[in-house]
């Protein structure tokens, strides 16, 4: 039988921008009644970089499993982990997820031996696969979407991995939460996150989630969702944050959720698209309990808006801010870019002027990055974009453009930074005065 541990890297970002990882809480509740599974385990090196001294007493054997998430952002960092736990523990299994290991995946295999096997899209199917096929020494052959090595050594690839089309039928991530010290994360953060969808149905030229879900959106029922909120009111949590990549696209299950919220009486953020609201939505969202609006406005340039396929008008978006401001929601923060393709510096100054005037509202700013899997990086001639390094870091710019040199972009940042703060100072604020007790 095996004996498997989740491990969440440290991603280098400040405490206070933690958050529960509801991929690690949805793969345990895929494969927390198998059988074939003895032990499961988490080490959150994000929340306690401590967790990393447990892995000294875990078992050198062939029936220890390590799953570890990989992102582009802090790809290194995590590779790096991988070869210090096999170090020690030659005997281990460390299999690679999550969506760098999805656009990069035979590469990623065959630079790094350290790593096992690497399991591209979702693995609510393909984790409890593999593990049994590990369990039971079967063929992986029959795991789709994964890059394992033969005997040889050979770097093999099982044929794309399948999407799945009906997440209503998955078992709740909620399922997961007991493995997490749930009081520990209260305490600290006072929040649970929450996905009620996957996809996005648009295709922005710096984000690879059109690549990844094939600007398709998939839905938790609405009904399903209320009874995972009363789950988790359950447990002392008040405050629940959305991290679906656009809230708000379904207006059918919108309505239907919004109804079972407002019966909750909790407090809840979410994500959405500035051109997706409106004064009867946002009143209807407000007495449901938001009081945190996010938008990633990106620039209030038109030009650029165009360029990286926002499909909405600049000034929509100002008049829509305003309308969320005077809603009197607690919190509006808005996302921004520096380092857009044919963007000047006089076009940032003028994103930043008009930051200035909207008093109310959070502004963050951060560095294009042209991570892989995205249009732009696969297109970087196009954008007039050039790489300064290969470091990937949002809130310092590795390119240049037609437009702007890398020393005028990150002089940009800098003086940003300093006069909004660092993008993460207000990452997560403490909502204790307007939360439901």
């Amino acid at each position: 039988m095996l004996k498997v541990y989740f491990i969440n890297p440290k991603s280098g970002l400040e405490s206070f921008s933690y958050e529960l990882p509801l991929n690690i809480c949805q793969l345990i509740s895929c494969i927390k009644n198998k059988d074939f599974i003895e032990k499961i385990g988490v080490l959150d090196l994000e929340f306690d970089e401590n967790d990393i001294n447990l892995i000294d007493s875990i078992e050198n054997s062939d029936n220890t499993i390590f799953c570890i998430p990989i992102y582009t952002y802090y790809s290194e960092e995590t590779i790096n982990l991988c070869k210090a736990i096999k170090r020690t523990k030659d005997l281990v299994k460390i299999v690679v997820g999550g969506p760098h290991a999805t656009l990069v995946g035979e590469n990623l295999l065959r630079d790094n031996t350290e790593i096992d096997f690497v399991l591209q899209g979702e693995g609510d199917y393909s984790l409890p696969e593999l593990l049994r096929a590990i369990n039971f020494s079967d063929a992986y052959n029959q795991v789709n979407g994964l890059i394992y090595r033969d005997e040889s050594n050979n770097v093999l690839k099982t044929g794309e991995f399948d999407r799945i089309e009906d997440i209503s039928c998955l078992p709740l991530q909620t399922k997961g939460f007991e493995y997490f010290n749930l009081k520990k994360v209260k305490d600290k953060i006072g929040f649970l996150p929450y996905i009620s969808s996957r996809g996005c149905s648009y295709n922005c030229i710096f984000c690879s989630s059109s690549n990844i879900w094939k600007r398709k959106l998939k839905l938790i029922p609405a009904s399903t969702v209320i009874k995972e909120i009363e789950y988790i009111k359950s447990l002392g949590f008040n405050y629940i944050n959305f991290r679906d990549d656009f809230f708000t696209a379904n207006n059918k299950w919108l309505d239907s959720l919004l109804s079972g919220l407002k019966d909750l009486g909790i407090v809840w953020g979410c994500e959405t698209r500035i051109d997706a609201v409106n004064d009867d939505l946002l009143f209807r969202m407000k007495e449901s309990g938001c009081e945190l609006l996010r938008f990633g406005i990106e620039t209030f340039n038109q030009k650029s808006l165009d360029i990286i396929g926002k499909k909405f008008k600049a000034d929509l978006a100002v008049e829509n801010l305003k309308k969320v401001i005077d809603m009197g929601f607690y919190e509006i923060r808005c996302s921004f870019m520096v380092g857009i393709p044919g963007e000047s510096v006089d076009d940032v100054k003028n994103t930043i002027s008009i930051c200035r005037q909207l008093k109310s509202m959070k502004s963050r700013f951060w560095a294009l990055a042209p991570v892989i899997g995205t249009e732009i990086y696969n297109n970087m001639e196009k954008y007039g974009i050039k790489f300064i390094n290969q470091v990937f870091n949002s809130t310092y710019s590795n390119i240049e453009t037609t437009s702007m040199t890398n020393t005028e972009i990150n002089n940009l940042l800098e003086f940003i930074y300093d006069e909004f703060k660092h993008p993460l100072t207000y990452y997560h604020r403490d909502f204790s005065d307007i939360i439901v007790n």
